[in-house]
């Protein structure tokens, strides 16, 4: 097992190097990209030391302190909330727990949707009919109707907002793999496997499962930008994470009491939502392309085996 999982593991590393890298070097996009996503990413990481202050701590006194440039002074760069919480400090640990939900739930998807869809295209008969019924039952409803559903019987918090995205975020990678299985079993190297003796562990795993490395990590990608835009969701109505934690949709839901007298509670973490997927999405464009041999050949994007 752990023999198949560094095979995989280099496999996946392979897709990731050399001509992808060369190829996003040259893409405005990626850089844009991926300098925004690096920035959320870096202060999500080491936001215990660069936050200024305690997230959680309240000070009355400088309360609704407005931003720089409004009436505001550097103590507080983008003002404080209503008891006085520093603003820059909840938009930071706010991106450690909107990064890590969206991280943690495609994980998990990716664990569930690939194992089933492999399971689906690869056998076929009738382990593909009962999955894609399934599948197909899953699709009937819309995926942030399904997780509100599920955080009302689940409850706030944030391994259930975890569940809830991974239960609605594991469909698209089940589709994806099961129709590049029904491709992949028909090619002649697993053909030639069969014909040899090699068990359906070996191929699954080993033959067909990394020749769906690049449409995973383009949809990988997406999903962690949709993920994000879902948990801020629920945050903002309130049935996702609990307060006092810093969630960006949590930290919009209360500022939209104080639109009119305080903007900018409501604002930043809006603005930070809009630019960590912004960033995600340029970067999941620029990866779709890498991976796509056709334009690579294009550009003379030559790969070295």
């Amino acid at each position: 097992m752990s023999r198949t999982l560094t095979t995989l593991r280099e496999d996946l590393l392979r897709f990731l190097g050399g001509p992808t890298v060369s190829y996003m070097k040259r893409d405005p996009g990626a850089i844009v990209g991926g300098t925004i996503f690096l920035v959320f990413l870096m202060s999500a990481l080491f936001a215990g030391v660069v936050a200024p202050y305690d997230p959680y701590q309240a000070d009355l006194a400088n309360s609704l302190q407005p931003p720089v440039g409004f009436g505001g002074s550097w103590e507080h760069p983008l003002g404080t909330d209503a008891i006085g919480r520093d603003l820059l400090s909840r938009l930071i640990y706010g991106a450690r727990i909107s990064l890590s939900v969206a991280a943690v739930s495609v994980t998990l998807a990716v664990l569930v949707g690939v194992s089933l869809g492999a399971l689906s295209g690869y056998f076929g008969g009738l382990i593909d009919e009962v999955l894609m019924r399934i599948v197909d039952f899953w699709l009937s409803f819309p995926a942030v109707l399904m997780a509100i559903s599920l955080m009302v019987v689940l409850g706030p918090g944030y391994w259930n907002v975890v569940a809830a995205m991974t239960l609605t975020s594991w469909v698209p990678f089940a589709r994806v793999v099961r129709g590049e299985f029904l491709t992949l079993k028909e090619r002649p190297f697993v053909l030639a496997a069969k014909a040899i003796g090699v068990g359906s562990a070996h191929i699954i795993f080993r033959e067909a499962l990394p020749n769906t490395f690049p449409s995973l990590i383009v949809l990988s990608t997406f999903q962690l930008a949709r993920n994000i835009i879902y948990e801020a969701s629920l945050s903002f109505i309130g049935i996702g994470v609990k307060p006092p934690n810093p969630s960006w949709g949590l930290m919009l839901g209360t500022g939209r009491q104080h639109i009119l007298d305080a903007w900018w509670i409501a604002m930043f973490p809006g603005l930070a939502i809009t630019m960590v997927v912004l960033g995600i999405n340029l970067l999941g464009d620029s990866l779709r392309d890498a991976l796509d041999p056709t334009i690579k050949k294009k550009l003379g994007v030559v790969e070295v085996q």
